[in-house]
């Protein structure tokens, strides 16, 4: 058939950086592109799209940033922001119920007793459009426990 000699390459490139502010602020940003990959960035569409004879990528930029404040030895809060903004190619045209945009903010507080336990409570509001202009917002609380070996 002809869809099984389809080929692409994808390949992705990301970059990021953190930044010690002063003893309790550390400041984070990161970068990536992504062509065909849906790997590096969470919830940011399929890869690609497969349509009578092409075969389609998914194109996208991501970003995000904040910062970590400790409160004290043992408590620590993060405050962040993360966008991820898809091209508008065939991708799109073929796959109007992907995302062309992602946003999200999120506040976390981590409590450290002891060294291998930390508990932590997260806010997370978020939207999204897609390529045919459908919106949805997302208000989410988590909670954790981790034991770390």
């Amino acid at each position: 058939s002809p869809q099984e000699s389809l080929k692409t390459t994808a390949w992705g490139l990301g970059v990021g950086t953190a930044y010690q502010i002063n003893p309790t602020v550390k400041a984070f940003v990161d970068y990536s592109h992504s062509e065909g990959n849906k790997d590096m960035t969470m919830y940011s569409n399929a890869a690609f799209v497969v349509d009578a004879t092409t075969l389609e990528s998914n194109v996208f930029d991501a970003v995000s940033l904040g910062a970590t404040y400790l409160i004290n030895e043992k408590l620590r809060s993060t405050l962040g922001y993360g966008m991820m903004q898809a091209k508008e190619n065939r991708f799109a045209d073929i796959n109007q119920d992907a995302n062309k945009t992602l946003q999200q903010g999120w506040v976390n507080m981590m409590y450290t007793p002891n060294k291998p336990m930390t508990f932590g409570v997260e806010y997370v509001y978020g939207e999204r459009e897609t390529f045919a202009g459908e919106k949805g917002k997302d208000n989410r609380v988590a909670a954790m426990a981790r034991y770390s070996f």
